[in-house]
């Protein structure tokens, strides 16, 4: 994917490779009736998330938004069970929360979470961090008891569901974001 271009230091900041990601979601665009589904989307996911980490946060709402959107022009109603629409909307939850759109944010996580416990199971990495993300913006609401259970149930979803365990570093951002908002 796309997104190996971008070299993200510690502090999630976002340096080189992103104008060859511009580049590619560009030249994606231009032929995008040649070319499978996923090869755009997946690319525009990703610059999405690269402008969220830089602080982009409309450019990154616009560029999420216009993924799910170009899903259902080629997909129709089989875009409700998709992968990319759950990372997608995990994603788009990410800037709405930031944004202090909570109502949005939960609906965006609940659905990423929904469609990745669907189709890539409940033992899956994504369905963690959808669910990791689901119980953030819980805490925000201030429904502390039901985000507590849902983060620790991400946390353990997300250690038995890779080889790492808690030692992986998703598994150690899920924590310092939590931390971070209790």
């Amino acid at each position: 994917r796309w997104l190996g271009l971008l070299e993200l230091n510690e502090s999630e900041e976002c340096s080189g490779g992103l104008g060859h990601l511009q580049f590619a979601v560009e030249t994606l665009q231009k032929n995008a009736t040649s070319l499978p589904v996923p090869q755009l989307v997946q690319t525009q996911i990703s610059l999405g998330y690269a402008r969220y980490l830089e602080g982009k946060s409309e450019e990154a709402k616009a560029l999420l938004e216009g993924a799910e959107d170009q899903l259902k022009s080629m997909m129709g109603s089989e875009v409700e069970t998709h992968p990319d629409l759950a990372r997608s909307q995990n994603f788009l939850g990410m800037v709405l929360r930031d944004a202090g759109s909570l109502s949005e944010a939960k609906a965006a996580h609940s659905k990423a979470f929904d469609i990745s416990n669907a189709t890539l199971g409940e033992k899956h990495p994504e369905t963690a961090k959808a669910e990791a993300n689901l119980a953030l913006v819980l805490l925000l609401e201030g429904s502390k008891d039901e985000a507590e259970a849902k983060h620790a149930q991400a946390l353990r979803r997300f250690a038995e569901s890779n080889p790492f365990g808690e030692s992986h570093p998703d598994y150690a951002k899920m924590e310092k974001a939590w931390k971070e908002k209790a």
